[in-house]
């Protein structure tokens, strides 16, 4: 055999008109600019919210951002453990 033969049939493909895929490019586009906006927006008042308050307050705000980093770490790191040790069977060997 030259080639390996497909299982599946190949899924014929419906050609939407340009019009229509334009507007979407133009959607995607107007949607990504919004969430840019968006984010910008958030951190701009909360750098704004940051600088009002006191020094001792920024310093206990500062310290909870990192034990908030610390414990995400953690939870991320016991989920992979938990999903590698689910996730990948043991293997029996048998003895002769």
């Amino acid at each position: 055999m030259a080639g390996k033969k497909r299982k599946a049939p190949k899924e014929a493909r419906v050609k939407q008109p340009k019009a229509v895929t334009k507007a979407q490019r133009v959607q995607k586009k107007k949607e990504a600019k919004r969430q840019r906006d968006y984010e910008k927006y958030l951190k701009k008042n909360k750098d704004r919210h940051f600088q009002i308050q006191s020094e001792d307050v920024k310093a206990r705000m500062k310290q909870n951002e990192k034990e908030i980093k610390r414990r995400d770490k953690e939870r991320k790191k016991a989920e992979r453990k938990k999903n590698r040790a689910k996730n990948s069977p043991k293997k029996k060997f048998k003895r002769r």
